[in-house]
């Protein structure tokens, strides 16, 4: 036999053992999934990629189109994992029991590509640690949930809101008397730059210069109160928090070997990891600077109790947090610890809150009837004093305000779906599935499900109003998620809803507030959370009417 004949030989062979191989695992592959218990409706899935193909855009827009064609509940392959999609109120139940032996505490299946950006064993949000995770709770939930942090929280929002109108009419000026032309504010930039100023400051102590930084970009004349050096490192922050969430997604969805051998994705999985390490390099360089901070602080000077403060020194003979401390947790938080919650908290808090406030406003400025009804309430509880100072309790008495954060969150759903493990194997109306099986609560649909909802699409905070009491309205058991539920619903619920209402006394009060283009549809996108796009308003001091 020839050289060449053996190596056709060898060839054919090859083929001939990677054809059985393929058609072996072909037909083991679609028994199992033929044969499966209790089958839910689905897409048909492919060998090796399952129904990724079909995957386009965010999971929320996967998720209208699943529950469209396949209803309540559904099951999807990505890869070999299995998913199960939930549509229906009643069928969340037992996924967010509040119980600390509840079978779906742990928020996600293993990927590779979060434990990459280091964010599966640090803070509250991805990590798969039950121990770790409750740990760490602990001591997030009740820092963040403290009166005296949401007091500061209206402060701080009440004065770099002055500082933000600053700006404003220096703009204004410029626009006006330099150009001619109207002046508008994009107000979905300023809220992101004004978010990560407010909550920076909450949890650091620290300014972050971020709105200061976008007056600069917009403004004829340069702020001179801040160097340039904090100007850059504000727009840095900036761009590697939205980086930060953009990863969060990415190495969420991408498998492994696309991140690794197709070309574009290994390239944008270098670029998010290095945006990830650049911001949890900021935070650790914070944590150790704070650190040095508190041990050079005499032991008879209070220490100031922001978050990151109250983190640092819990179960130290410096402690700020009122000794949160019990039988079961007993050690400090470690640098890596406290780094990944202030993370998580600056992150989380920023986006979801700005958005929140820009959807707000695009619905304000579509329903008069409901902004009227909102300043009527902000006369009950100021009168007309449009610049009184807002106290903490003068929030608890904004009950319309309330019910509109509610209604835009229902119809907007900012984070559209919520994600759960099984721990064990379970059931749901009676489908079974085994342990480590992937549950996606679909928020979008239930949100809007005319099972849980009069008339669902129709804006109306008035559905709200009422509860509890006898005739008055019912809201169903895990119909509204905007904050997730049970034991890892959101912990930064009251400090987001403390910031929106008093930024809506402070807009709305003192100003009447347009949207530029009425007929305009809102513009959004996905990342994590569902982002506004350039929302431009125009705005009027109250006072010169008066």
């Amino acid at each position: 036999m020839s050289f060449i004949d053996i190596i056709k030989f060898l060839f054919w062979n090859i083929i001939g053992y990677a054809l059985a191989i393929f058609t072996f695992y072909l037909a083991f592959y679609y028994f199992k999934y033929f044969s499966r218990y209790r089958p839910l409706p689905g897409p048909f899935p492919l060998p090796f990629v399952g129904n990724r193909l079909q995957y386009r855009g965010h999971p929320a827009t996967w998720a209208k189109r699943l529950h469209e064609e396949y209803g309540d509940i559904c099951e999807i392959y990505m890869g070999g994992e299995r998913h199960i999609w939930i549509s229906r109120a009643d069928l969340v139940e037992k996924i967010f029991r509040p119980s600390l032996n509840n079978n779906y505490l742990i928020r996600i299946t293993h990927r590779e590509g979060l434990d990459e950006i280091d964010v599966t064993t640090k803070g509250i949000t991805f990590n798969r640690s039950l121990d770790s995770w409750t740990f760490n709770r602990k001591f997030f939930n009740q820092a963040i949930s403290s009166l005296n942090f949401m007091k500061q929280n209206v402060i701080w929002t009440q004065n770099l809101f002055e500082e933000m109108e600053d700006y404003w009419r220096e703009l204004k000026f410029q626009t006006e008397n330099t150009s001619g032309k109207e002046f508008t504010l994009n107000i979905s930039e300023w809220m992101i730059r004004f978010t990560t100023d407010v909550i920076f400051t909450l949890t650091t102590n620290k300014r972050a210069y971020s709105f200061a930084n976008y007056f600069n970009q917009l403004s004829n004349t340069k702020t001179k109160q801040h160097s340039e050096i904090e100007m850059v490192e504000s727009e840095n922050l900036i761009k590697n928090i939205r980086s930060w969430l953009h990863a969060l997604q990415f190495f969420m969805d991408t498998p492994s070997l696309w991140r690794k051998y197709i070309p574009s994705f290994k390239k944008r999985s270098e670029y998010l990891k290095s945006e990830v390490d650049r911001l949890n390099n900021t935070f650790m360089e914070l944590v150790k600077q704070r650190r040095k901070e508190i041990e050079m602080t005499p032991e008879d000077e209070q220490l100031i109790p922001d978050m990151l403060s109250m983190l640092l020194t819990v179960n130290t003979p410096r402690d700020v947090t009122a000794k949160l401390a019990d039988e079961h947790h007993t050690r400090p938080l470690s640098d890596e610890e406290v780094r990944g919650n202030i993370l998580e908290v600056i992150s989380a808090g920023v986006d979801t809150t700005a958005n929140t406030f820009c959807f707000i406003v695009y619905h304000l400025g579509h329903y008069p009837d409901v902004k009227e009804k909102m300043l009527q309430e902000f006369n009950s509880v100021f009168r007309d004093d449009l610049s009184r100072p807002i106290e903490h309790e003068d929030l608890n008495k904004l009950v319309y305000c309330d019910a509109i954060i509610k209604e835009v969150s229902r119809l907007m759903s900012i984070v559209p779906v919520i994600f759960r493990m099984s721990i064990k194997a379970d059931e749901i109306v009676k489908y079974s599935f085994p342990a480590g099986t992937q549950i996606n609560v679909n928020t979008h649909v239930i949100h809007t499900h005319p099972s849980h909802w009069k008339d669902p699409e129709k804006f109306d905070p008035s559905r709200f109003l009422n509860q509890g009491v006898p005739g008055g309205n019912k809201i169903a058991k895990n119909s509204l998620l905007i904050f997730g539920g049970g034991l890892r619903m959101c912990p930064g619920k009251n400090l987001a809803m403390t910031e929106l209402k008093a930024l809506m006394v402070l807009l709305y009060r003192k100003y009447d507030v347009e949207l530029v283009n009425i007929n305009e549809p809102v513009k959004y996108h996905y990342s994590i959370v569902k982002s506004c796009d350039d929302l431009m308003i125009r705005i009027k001091d109250k006072k010169e009417k008066q």
